[in-house]
């Protein structure tokens, strides 16, 4: 069986996270868990943390552990009977969440009553239940119905055309920060990201010291898309958080600005994974709709690095059968992967900055000698993505000095990190022997060596060699 370059992105719950079943799940191909933090509570997302990497450890398989903050999601304060009809053309009164006037939709934050003006649109329940603005004073806002329907205690509120004033990390946020620094996560995702100054605060927060966990800015907002460029280059990843962004932006939108996202990722060399529905209809039955399968294929052939599992892993009937699927659909998709040119524009630039001329060179020698991998220094490690943007048909063997380090480099496409003991390159039967485990070299292939040259020609210096097993 051809190894996998894609990779699976799984969000642990009550359907997934019981130690025989996220052993069957790393076993199933999973490269890092996403904890949620929008639902269950620190202590059963500590118990899943332990199991994870006990479980990883005893495997030998690297698996890099996530938490997706809340951010400022936005609800309906309680309603008198738990829910309500709002009719299409009728008039409803938005109020914050201290109002008593009966009839009065209340709104959980304050900060939305401020920030809405005339003409915007709110939409309630995932985008179900329309309203536009009328008129508003400082305590409330009046809205006219566009789409009717129910709306609930607590049902989402969208507001697509609002700037909100309010700035990420929220309270709820910094909370889980705590959290993740506690645990050493390996990633943090951030939700609801409107503009760099959004990443730069939760860099900030989460610290900057080696150890501090990636971030990927989740791309859902109208504002994100505005400075994506900007936002991605902030980012270490980024995530297409389609189920937002396709109640933020019209619907008929969201598979082009996902192409745009990922290609964008792409040339800046960031991971970036597809989310939201992958295979929605495996919450509860075992096989997928062929439009599902048509929507996981086509997001690698636009160049995803990872591919990403919520309610069908979190709380679906099968979730080891959703993530066997996914492996399927990306193994037979890769063998028709557009491989012959580099899959970025920077590829054809007169002049590249090192470290893409590093890995644009890694790419092509590959290709040029066929090899059948291409093996990364541990000191050479930021080039990993650089050689990963240009999608190479090579898988990428990334030599790590620990254990944690393996866990924090499982995102990236193609990238297969192996703990190997120091100094690496006094450990070549290991590393031969590694590399035939995972990817399918044999003796007589060729590898692609990356090596950090310090000290032997300049600092800064990297070496390209061809090796043979």
């Amino acid at each position: 069986m051809a190894p996998q370059h894609t990779k699976i992105v799984c969000t642990l719950g009550p359907a997934s996270d019981k130690p025989r079943t996220l052993r069957r799940l790393i076993e199933a191909g999973v490269n890092l868990f996403r904890l949620n933090a929008s639902h269950g509570t620190p202590a059963e997302h500590a118990n899943r943390i332990v199991d994870v990497r006990r479980l990883a450890r005893s495997l030998r398989t690297p698996v890099g552990i996530m938490v997706d903050l809340p951010g400022p999601k936005l609800r309906l304060g309680t309603l008198p009977d738990e829910k309500r009809l709002l009719r299409k053309g009728e008039i409803v009164v938005l109020t914050g969440p201290r109002s008593k006037i009966k009839g009065h939709l209340p709104v959980r934050e304050d900060q939305i009553i401020k920030d809405l003006q005339r003409g915007d649109k709110v939409f309630l329940a995932d985008g179900t239940v329309k309203l536009i603005v009328h008129r508003k004073n400082p305590q409330a806002v009046q809205c006219r119905v566009l789409v009717g329907g129910f709306v609930r205690t607590g049902s989402g509120v969208n507001l697509p055309d609002t700037d909100l004033a309010k700035a990420l990390p929220t309270a709820v946020d910094r909370k889980w920060i705590r959290f993740a620094l506690k645990h050493r996560v390996d990633w943090l995702a951030i939700s609801f990201v409107q503009k760099v100054a959004d990443v730069e605060a939760i860099r900030r927060l989460s610290g900057n010291k080696r150890g501090a966990p990636s971030l990927m800015a989740k791309i859902e907002k109208k504002g994100a898309l505005r400075e994506l460029e900007q936002v991605v280059s902030a980012a270490d990843a980024v995530m297409v958080a389609r189920g937002d962004l396709g109640v933020e932006t019209p619907l008929e939108q969201v598979p082009l600005f996902q192409k745009e996202i990922i290609a964008v990722a792409n040339r800046l060399g960031r991971p970036v994974v597809t989310a939201t529905q992958m295979l929605e209809s495996m919450v509860e039955h075992s096989v997928p709709t062929r439009a599902e399968i048509s929507d996981v294929s086509n997001a690698i052939l636009d160049g995803t690095d990872a591919v990403m599992l919520s309610a069908e892993s979190a709380i679906g009937r099968y979730p080891v059968e959703s993530v066997l699927t996914l492996g399927r659909v990306a193994r037979v998709t890769e063998e028709h992967f557009p491989y012959a040119a580099p899959q970025n524009e920077t590829a054809h630039n007169d002049q590249l900055p090192l470290a893409d001329a590093i890995g644009r060179s890694a790419w092509q020698l590959a290709k040029d000698c066929r090899a059948k991998a291409i093996l990364i220094d541990p000191k050479a490690k930021t080039l990993a993505a650089m050689i990963s943007r240009f999608h190479p048909e090579s898988l990428i063997f990334l030599l790590c000095n620990s254990w944690q380090e393996a866990c924090r480099q499982t995102l990236t496409r193609s990238v297969r990190p192996l703990v190997v003991p120091s100094p690496w390159d006094r450990a070549l039967r290991v590393i031969k022997r590694e590399i035939r485990r995972h990817g399918g070299v044999k003796r007589g292939d060729r590898l692609v060596l990356v090596q950090s040259a310090k000290g032997l020609y300049g600092e800064g210096s990297d070496l390209l060699r061809i090796v043979q097993l």
